[in-house]
């Protein structure tokens, strides 16, 4: 008497499974119109063990209909209770607003998330036992958030500073001296099974000081967004690396351009701004991305030349890898 007919049996067995779908869906047009943070999804993802709570009390209630009636309600609330926790949580206006309001949220949300108050970090490297350093070599491994890199007329090596949510997003720097060169790299930690740093964009600032050091720059970034702005640094290599992220890059004032430049980018973008008069020569190996050079659409050319490049008092050879994303390369 129990039984529901076949029809509706089936009903009842997809809802579940529907709702998912449709929440899903509901989520990624709220990302895509960048109304929700993507990193809902990391904090939707330490409740997997909901569905499979979910999942077993709906298989030990399948004979019975009341019972799936009962467990498709309570499960649609369930989930529509954690997307919208997971929502809240993750943008800053509603955590605020919510945990003014509600004094156990903070408590709530702290619990999956951690702490999420702004902290700060600066680390200068200006030691007496690198004062016979001939060579920098700076190295950045930067993930997301977004990364500032320059350089001034101070005596520092290098000076970082971090503005950061949670521990495992804070600047990790290391300075070591080998051969007269001054090696100093840049990155942050990341603890498995902590998603805060990913919660809110950690912001870095890395400057250079020092500017007739000769230097040689490695930077990759992940996800994030970076600039890179140099003037006076007596560049001897530069190399930039990006995922999906994208990279801004600006020589155009630099007094010392290095011979050549390696710039690989996979699903994201990368721009240099170099200044007006300077030859440029690119070796290119590309996928399905696209490369510009001075408003000059690159197609199937394994190597490009300037028009001015034979005459160009400064030269400058650039090696272009691209997958997907695209790279521009203009005059300024």
């Amino acid at each position: 008497m129990n039984e529901l007919p076949s029809n509706k049996q089936s009903w009842f067995h997809f809802s579940i499974g529907g709702l998912l779908v449709s929440l899903a869906g509901f989520i990624f047009l709220c990302n895509n119109s960048k109304i929700v943070s993507w990193n809902v999804w990391l904090l939707l993802v330490q409740f997997w063990p909901v569905l499979l709570i979910i999942s077993g009390l709906t298989l030990l209630t399948k004979r019975n209909s009341r019972g799936r009636i009962f467990m498709n309600t309570v499960s649609t609330f369930i989930l529509v209770i954690l997307v919208c926790f997971a929502i809240a949580s993750t943008d800053q206006r509603i955590d605020t607003r919510l945990s003014q309001a509600i004094p156990q949220w903070k408590m709530l949300s702290d619990r999956f998330i951690g702490d999420t108050q702004e902290k700060t970090r600066e680390v200068i490297i200006n030691d007496q036992q690198f004062e016979s350093a001939e060579k920098r070599t700076l190295s950045i491994n930067f993930g997301s958030g977004e990364l500032d890199l320059h350089d001034d007329d101070s005596d520092n090596f290098a000076k970082v500073n971090g503005t950061y949510y949670n521990i495992a997003a804070e600047p990790r720097v290391t300075a070591a001296m080998n051969n007269a060169t001054v090696l100093i790299t840049v990155d942050h930690g990341f603890e498995i099974g902590k998603i805060n740093p990913l919660l809110k964009d950690k912001r870095y600032s890395v400057v250079l000081g020092r500017p007739q050091l000769t230097t040689d720059i490695s930077v990759r970034v992940g996800s994030g967004t970076g600039t890179v702005s140099v003037s006076a640094l007596l560049l001897n290599s530069a190399q930039f690396e990006v995922g999906s992220g994208a990279l801004t890059i600006d020589l155009s004032n630099s007094t010392s351009l290095p011979n050549q430049l390696d710039i690989n980018v996979g699903s994201g973008s990368a721009t240099v701004s170099i200044a007006q008069g300077i030859g440029i020569m690119s070796t290119i190996q590309k996928g399905s991305g696209t490369v510009t050079i001075d408003k000059t659409n690159i197609d199937d050319e394994n190597e490009y030349k300037t028009p001015s490049y034979s005459t160009a008092e400064q030269k400058v050879t650039l090696n272009l890898r691209v997958g997907s994303g695209n790279i521009a390369i203009r005059y300024l």
